[in-house]
């Protein structure tokens, strides 16, 4: 891996030493880490393709079952629970 590095340090970069190549890969490295760091501390603003709210109505309401609507950048302003995929339930606006 490390001679793999090396040559495409000379390769790549003719009038930069090996230090500095390492030193600026060693950034991108820092930067990936902080991207994946920030996708995992704040796991609903990073999801991938829709998140729905369900609202699941027990006993006494008179539309039994639940209703479900979009969420709105990761939380559900209208109430009910942040789901990652579509329950069969009945679409509402929030």
């Amino acid at each position: 891996m490390f001679d793999r590095v090396g040559s495409l340090a000379e390769r790549v970069a003719t009038n930069v030493s090996r230090r500095a190549f390492l030193g600026r890969m060693g950034q991108g490295a820092l930067g990936l880490a902080a991207v994946i760091g920030g996708v995992l501390a704040l796991p609903s603003q990073a999801r991938a393709g829709a998140a729905w709210c369900l609202i699941s109505f027990v006993g006494g309401s008179p539309h039994p079952g639940c209703q479900i609507y979009k969420a709105i950048k990761g939380t559900c302003p209208c109430g009910g629970t942040l789901v990652s995929y579509k329950p069969g339930c009945a679409t509402r606006n929030c």
